[in-house]
């Protein structure tokens, strides 16, 4: 049986799950729209690869802040 297909919204790229596993990351963004806005109710969600997200954030003005995390669990 084939994995959960995983497909980041900015290069199309289709990553597949094996079992329950996918050994890539993904940033996964969602946003529910509210009333001062011109999408109110609607729910939008983005999945971009790790190589996509880096060349969206060299756009960015303001870089994101990065801390380390000590334990990985």
């Amino acid at each position: 049986m084939a994995g959960k297909k995983i497909v980041c919204n900015a290069c199309g790229k289709e990553y597949r799950t094996q079992g329950k596993v996918i050994k890539k990351d993904f940033l996964c963004i969602q946003k529910d729209w509210g009333y001062f806005s011109s999408k109110d109710g609607q729910h939008h969600q983005i999945i971009l690869c790790e190589n996509c997200y880096d060349e969206w954030i060299r756009t960015f003005a303001v870089q994101p802040v990065v801390t380390e995390t000590k334990e990985l669990i």
